[in-house]
């Protein structure tokens, strides 16, 4: 699951910062074409995205506002069929909004993985729900460039 204006730490981030993002975050979680992805933008963006991104990540648009990424991930998700198939799930964000689903995976014996940008305070309960957390951080042109210390500030929120 990628939220990726949260993982850009913009609302509406350049085409060419969710590349660079979505590439870092590929590198991070060890995602690849055998898996399965899903993808919340708002639909201004996704126009820029879909030459550019894989063709295994499905997309959903979001409408607009406040949490409109993430409630349109969440209300996407069969949780019992994702039980069923999978052994791993990757919540990339840092939003509180994830904790529940996060916790429920993880309950269910699921390996949850939540990956966040060091620019984005991660919910603390988010943090400690996952069995394993990656973050990523961005240089001064907004290309992903890997962990670094602001993560470990970033992980004490």
């Amino acid at each position: 699951m990628l939220d990726i204006e949260n993982c850009c730490a913009d609302p509406f981030p350049s085409a060419p910062q969710m590349i660079a993002m979505f590439k870092e975050y590929e590198r991070i979680t060890e995602l690849g074409p055998c898996d399965h992805g899903i993808a919340a933008v708002h639909r201004d963006a996704l126009p820029q995205l879909l030459f550019d991104l894989p063709r295994w990540l499905r997309w959903i648009l979001a409408p607009n506002g406040k949490d409109a990424a993430d409630n349109a991930l969440l209300a996407g998700l069969d949780e019992r069929l994702i039980v069923q198939r999978y052994d791993r799930m990757v919540i990339a964000s840092a939003d509180h909004a994830f904790t529940g689903l996060a916790e429920r995976m993880a309950a269910a014996g699921m390996h949850v993985v939540v990956a966040y940008s060091a620019q984005s305070r991660i919910s603390s309960r988010l943090y400690r729900s996952a069995r394993d957390t990656r973050c990523f951080e961005s240089n001064d042109d907004d290309t992903p460039i890997g962990s670094s210390a602001r993560c470990l500030a970033s992980s004490a929120a």
